[in-house]
């Protein structure tokens, strides 16, 4: 879990709310961000999901896209982040 990062292209000056590009409740990345994540987001800022999928790599060109906020395994984001096409949010978000 600590090797998930959260990344996105979001700015936090977009009211507070996070558009959540989320997993299933019932897929092991939906049960690590549900028990682990959420719980420790700032209370400012307020979770909405705009889209759900189990699938990581559609996940991550959804946030390279532009859609949202993600916590994708930093192996799968690496790239996007040395290219600067995806922003770590880890420690603004926890």
């Amino acid at each position: 879990v600590s090797a998930d990062r959260a990344v996105g292209s979001w700015s936090p000056t977009a009211g507070g709310v996070l558009p959540i590009l989320a997993y299933p409740d019932d897929s092991f990345m939906g049960q690590v961000v549900h028990t682990r994540i959420y719980p420790r987001l700032p209370a400012r800022f307020r979770c909405v999901q705009v889209y759900e999928t189990a699938l990581t790599a559609a996940i991550l060109e959804l946030t390279l896209s532009g859609c949202g906020v993600a916590w994708l395994p930093h192996l799968l984001a690496a790239r996007g982040l040395e290219e600067k096409r995806l922003i770590d949010l880890t420690d603004m978000l926890g």
